[in-house]
């Protein structure tokens, strides 16, 4: 039978299971409440999966023996009580009550426990399905033995159908399982026609926008509806608490029959007398018949709520505007109207339905490129990137003669795929599609051919002529203020190799989507923003930004796994970066998501690299530019350089290197911020040993001024690590020391560990940071605090040594923490105090010896 997901999940079940389990594999004692119909095998196997492998005793309540005292008991502790009843006095209380023995429940309670006793490190679980018809006696004990179990948890589940009160257990959680359709459809059924008029009201009210703020609970319901909504499991429709509410309350809306549809929207289009825009989608809704002048109406409300940033809404008002009128053209255009704001809302599969229903009419040339303009959008946000394509340049065919920015918007499109796919026929074809458009096509047709020369530019290995045109191409976006504008802009930053543009036109994408409402486009430029992050080392805003552009999604995309994956690999957690490479693998496989695989290939070389296995990074990341590999991307290869570059240096490779350094200093030419700022640390990595201080001074001077914290400290990693090597210990230790305050920071494990490691075989030891404060201040600690202390900037700090000024926060930071101070002016006087106790120490140190 089809699960629908409400009102719980068993997904939900799983996790409180466990959380109980561990609780007393721990000797803490739980309850947990499942409501719904679970059969008794499925909840054994759930317990016996857990890894303590807990002992599992079940009582099933039945009504032929509500009425038999103890009867319950005997099927959790019968077996155990006639084996050692005739032998041990402990246990004889038990054996009384059974035989019609009048003892106190404690007494009763103390015996069962120790027959519950178990030899099992994980415990015993006590599981009692439909307690209502448990016998009274039976559950007196029970719950007298749970509160009571202090020295010997136990564990209790006790499993209680919809319809019936579950017992008050003080401490315990409640899990909801889901209820089927046919489940649900049976209860409505089974309700009073007064119970179902107020369930299927409510629902038709929450699903069609009514303010959350308003009681979803009329005073006017009477306490027997109410209860009766109780037994059916339902209340949580009326009380609207939560997505689990909102899940169930759509399902009871779709499962109502029309007659009890339209009886709610009536109720609700006169409830609705002094909000004019709702009372019309309520008449809308329950109308049965053609209504132009209730179309239109419902028309204009939709185009104000989708010009205000409200698409799932505007969809409802335009949906019920297209079916209302009798215009075939008029129908088609609301209709489309409509599937393109589900679309802006999330609602890709609904949006798809509205275009079957769009095309089932004549359709207009241009409405027809239209329509497949969205078709392609709600198959790139799927994944979908072949058919995606095909759809956007159908699109650009039909208009291409009609509407030049309509064919524009769709050419848009298809280069984003042709990106992403790594195609680079697509390319070409976009490309010349491109030229023939009319000249009347607008900035946006300039932006798109100079974007387009550039990125061809940079493919054949133009390094000035790219640069140029990008750099146009970026001056043209910003006299233009569409979103999609915005993104192909920060994607031409990312062929410059600048990620501060790139992260500033990503976030004013993702901020112009926001206001609009449009969420799957937002997605997008979201992972675009992370994937910047990833790339110049800001773990934490690349994580946060993945997480929000999944948020309400139904799963993860190839490329958000791929930014994820980058995220593991530079903290080090290598079992969570293979599993994300192959969760992106797999899904950029079915998707012919080139980009996202290649991500990802780079992100499993990012993580043997700092794992101190350059080898095995060299190995995976040469795959960036194997064309039989499956996996390259030339883009992504240039990213990776630097990587490559390392991983061949370490690993005995220099050909390697130097083909790659070639590649990477042709793209430095375009003059990108972060291109131009990693440059010179892999000229240092294959420089001459008698100019190699030289350029690694140049390398740490270029990432300081790019305020690029972990491209700095890598370079810091690598000239202590050359000046060790060269015997000098102490300038090595200067900078291995900054570098691990920085890997510190941003929480890069390896490389921390890796600079440690340098650190004490430099004859010094560095202890991970644990965040306290009493210890004391390194050499460039107390240098930076002192600068800083005589009113010197960040940025003043920053250029006396050479550092960015991100890092310059992370070692005040630092400061603040030894010293036990908040903010910068208490800077001086913390200074003092520390000087006079370290003073006052070594005073007392002399005098000891």
């Amino acid at each position: 039978m089809t699960r629908a997901r409400f009102p719980g999940s068993e997904t939900e079940l799983e996790i409180a299971v466990s959380t109980l389990l561990d609780e007393l594999q721990n000797s803490r004692s739980g309850v947990l409440m499942v409501r719904g119909e679970l059969p008794v095998d499925a909840l054994r196997l759930s317990i016996s999966r857990h890894s303590s492998h807990p002992e599992q005793r079940h009582l099933v309540g039945s009504a032929a023996e509500t009425d038999l005292s103890f009867a319950g008991l005997h099927q959790l502790v019968g077996a155990r009580l006639r084996e050692r009843a005739t032998t041990d006095s402990s246990v004889r209380a038990v054996a009384e009550v059974f035989a019609g023995a009048d003892r106190h429940p404690d007494d009763v309670a103390a015996a069962t426990l120790d027959l519950l006793r178990t030899t099992s490190h994980g415990g015993v679980v006590c599981v009692v399905h439909r307690p209502h018809v448990v016998d009274q006696a039976s559950m007196e004990v029970l719950l007298r033995l749970f509160e009571s179990a202090h020295a010997e948890p136990i564990g209790l589940i006790c499993v209680v159908p919809f319809e019936v009160d579950p017992p008050k257990i003080p401490g315990m959680r409640t899990v909801v399982l889901p209820l089927s359709s046919a489940d649900l459809r049976g209860r409505m059924l089974a309700m009073s026609a007064a119970a179902r008029g107020v369930l299927v009201r409510t629902a038709a009210d929450r699903r069609f926008g009514a303010d959350r703020a308003r009681p979803a609970v009329s005073a006017t319901t009477s306490s027997t509806v109410l209860a009766e909504l109780e037994r059916a499991g339902l209340i949580a429709v009326l009380r609207g608490d939560g997505r689990d509410a909102d899940d169930l309350g759509r399902a009871v809306y779709s499962i109502a029959s029309s007659a009890d549809r339209r009886r709610a929207h009536h109720f609700l289009a006169a409830d609705a007398a002094h909000d004019d825009d709702r009372r019309v989608l309520h008449l809308a809704l329950s109308a049965t018949g053609r209504d132009e002048l209730l179309a239109d109406r419902a028309a204009a409300v939709g185009a104000s709520r989708r010009a205000h940033g409200r698409p799932a809404e505007a969809a409802e008002y335009l949906e019920r505007s297209a079916r209302l009128t009798g215009d075939p053209a008029s129908y088609a255009e609301r209709m489309t109207d409509a599937a393109d704001a589900r679309r802006a809302a999330g609602g890709m599969d609904e949006a798809r339905s509205l275009l079957r229903l769009a095309r089932q009419r004549t359709l207009s040339t241009l409405l027809r490129a239209r329509v497949d303009l969205i078709e392609g959008s709600i198959e790139f946000s799927a994944g979908e990137l072949d058919s995606a394509y095909r759809f956007f340049m159908a699109s650009a065919t039909a208009a291409i003669e009609r509407d030049p920015v309509v064919a524009t918007g769709a050419l848009t499109r298809a280069a984003e795929v042709a990106w992403w796919s790594g195609r680079a026929d697509r390319a070409a074809e976009v490309s010349a599609m491109l030229e023939t458009l009319p000249s009347d096509g607008g900035d946006t047709a300039a932006f798109m051919l100079a974007l387009f020369r550039g990125a061809n530019r940079r493919l054949a290995g133009e390094g000035v002529g790219a640069g140029a045109d990008l750099r146009h191409a970026l001056e043209l976006a910003d006299t233009l203020d569409a979103p999609r504008t915005a993104i192909l802009a920060g994607q031409a930053a990312f062929l410059l190799g600048d990620d501060r543009v790139a992260s500033m036109q990503f976030g004013r994408a993702a901020e112009e989507l926001q206001a609009s409402g449009d969420v799957g486009d937002l997605s997008v430029a979201l992972q675009d923003a992370a994937a910047v992050a990833a790339w110049t080392g800001d773990l934490p805003a690349a994580r946060d930004l993945v997480e929000r552009s999944i948020a309400g999604t139904p799963g993860v995309s190839a490329f958000a796994s791929s930014v994820l994956a980058h995220v593991a690999a530079l903290r080090g957690e290598a079992v969570e970066c293979r599993r994300l490479v192959d969760q992106s693998m797999f899904a950029a496989a079915h998707e012919h998501f080139r980009s996202a695989s290649a991500t990802a290939v780079w992100a499993l070389g990012r993580l043997e690299l700092g794992l101190g296995n350059p080898d095995v990074a060299l190995d995976t990341m040469l795959g960036l530019t194997d064309s039989q590999s499956g996996h390259a991307h030339p883009l992504t290869a240039l990213f990776a350089a630097p990587d490559i570059v390392e991983a061949a240096m370490r690993s005995g490779r220099p050909g390697i290197a130097q083909r790659a350094l070639a590649d990477f200093e042709t793209w430095a030419v375009g003059g990108g911020h972060w291109v131009a700022a990693v440059a010179p640390r892999l000229r240092a990595l294959l420089s001459e040993e008698k100019s190699a201080i030289g350029a690694y001074e140049s390398a740490l001077h270029a990432a300081a001024e790019a305020d690029l914290p972990f491209e700095e400290a890598r370079v810091r990693l690598l000239f202590g690590e050359h000046l060790r090597r060269g015997r000098q210990r102490t300038r090595a230790r200067e900078q291995l020391r900054d570098a691990i305050v920085v890997f510190d920071a941003i929480g890069a494990a390896p490389w921390a560990h890796r600079a440690r490691a340098e650190l004490a075989a430099s004859g010094e030891t560095a202890r991970p940071r644990d965040g306290g404060s009493g210890k004391a201040l390194t050499e460039r600690e107390r240098q930076i605090a002192t600068l800083a202390a005589g009113g010197a900037s960040n940025h003043e700090v920053a250029s006396r040594f050479f550092l960015s000024r991100k890092t310059v926060e992370y070692h005040l930071h630092q400061v603040y923490q030894k010293l036990g101070i908040g903010s910068r002016a208490a800077l001086a006087a913390a200074l003092q105090d520390d000087a006079r106790d370290a003073e006052s120490e070594g005073l007392a140190g002399a005098e000891r010896r």
